[in-house]
């Protein structure tokens, strides 16, 4: 059963936008990764976390 805490957290604007930012940062640092640039790869990535921890600092409490 999924409690409504979760489900309202998972439709949250910021959070949507986030996991869109990761995803992103992954799919350019896997193509990265594949061109044996993988320091580039782990840049994307941080950067993706970063931002995102950035975002969810930026969240109103309830």
């Amino acid at each position: 059963m999924i409690n409504d805490s979760s489900r309202n957290e998972l439709t949250s604007p910021t959070l949507s936008i986030c996991i869109t930012v990761l995803s992103k940062s992954y799919s350019v640092g896997h193509i990265a990764l594949q061109k044996s640039l993988g320091l580039l790869f782990f840049f994307f990535l941080k950067i993706g976390v970063h931002w995102c921890l950035f975002a969810t600092r930026k969240l109103p409490a309830d």
